[in-house]
């Protein structure tokens, strides 16, 4: 089965608590990665890199992005796919099934198992052999629970050399990956819950620390350059769903609440969802 990497800082013990219940609940392993603190970031790279994002990062969003990095460092290394999660991810009980089925494929670079209440630019048709599974061309929202290949992996370790960006951007952004998402979801962070109408059960205010300021003089400096890379992200993403128009649309990921854990409120929770009154 593909194997699981927990990224998780040392300081936020309850949450790796709640991993711990939560594999065991799904009888799946586990390795635990280290997570980057918003302390440690900036002087991990030189400052002039962390100015080639769309606007300037904060410390949190630099530790998160190098959290990942350091994900897909390890799965190069071990050669094989790894289940990327976020300690604040809620897993589906399809979450073991779905590793199993995709043990052994090489023909992938990366599946997102997560939802985020945001329509995504996906296939029309699923796969036949996994019908589970769309392509996914643009919107892998989130960055809390996805599989990546060693492929893939790579192709973003490229990337973040020349770059810096959020993490879950970075991802929507990669289009030179061979993408699916999972449909229905398979994953969401708890801070998306409610939305769900589902309980959290876990504290969902980021972990890896105090996102800090950003320097507002380089802000002002470059702020020209910021807004013609937003404004080309834009374009991007025009372009993307002109190119893909006839094999792929804008749609909803399905959610299926009875795959999660979650409170003894399940009819409540179930008619909020579909009545359209959750959130």
């Amino acid at each position: 089965m593909i194997s699981i990497l927990i990224i998780n800082l040392s300081s936020a013990k309850d949450r790796m608590a709640y991993q711990i219940g939560q594999m065991q609940r799904l009888g799946l392993a586990f390795e635990r990665l280290d997570a980057v603190s918003s302390a440690q970031a900036s002087a991990m790279r030189d400052p002039a890199y962390w100015n080639t994002w769309e606007r300037p990062l904060r410390d949190n969003e630099k530790a998160c992005m190098l959290s990942h990095v350091n994900a897909w460092i390890r799965v190069v290394a071990q050669g094989k796919p790894m289940l990327i999660i976020e300690d604040d991810a809620l897993l589906s009980n399809k979450v073991p099934a779905l590793l199993q089925s995709l043990e052994g494929r090489t023909d992938m670079d990366f599946v997102n198992l997560e939802v985020r209440g945001k329509r995504k630019l996906m296939s029309r048709t699923t796969l036949p052999e996994m019908p589970e599974l769309r392509r996914l061309y643009h919107g892998r929202r989130g960055s809390a629970a996805y599989i990546v290949w060693p492929s893939g992996a790579r192709k973003l370790l490229a990337a973040t050399e020349k770059h810096a960006g959020l993490a879950d951007a970075l991802l929507s952004s990669a289009y030179y990956l061979h993408a699916y998402q999972t449909d229905p979801a398979y994953a969401m962070q708890l801070d998306m819950c409610e939305y769900y109408g589902l309980h959290a059960q876990l504290e969902t205010a980021s972990s890896i620390g105090d996102g800090g300021k950003p320097d507002y003089n380089i802000a002002r400096s470059l702020a020209v350059t910021y807004k013609a890379r937003r404004i080309w992200g834009q374009i991007r993403i025009l372009l993307r769903r002109i190119a893909t128009c006839r094999r792929a649309t804008l749609q909803a990921v399905d959610v299926n609440l009875a795959d999660f854990e979650f409170s003894r409120n399940y009819d409540d929770a179930l008619t909020k969802y579909h009545t359209g009154t959750r959130g």
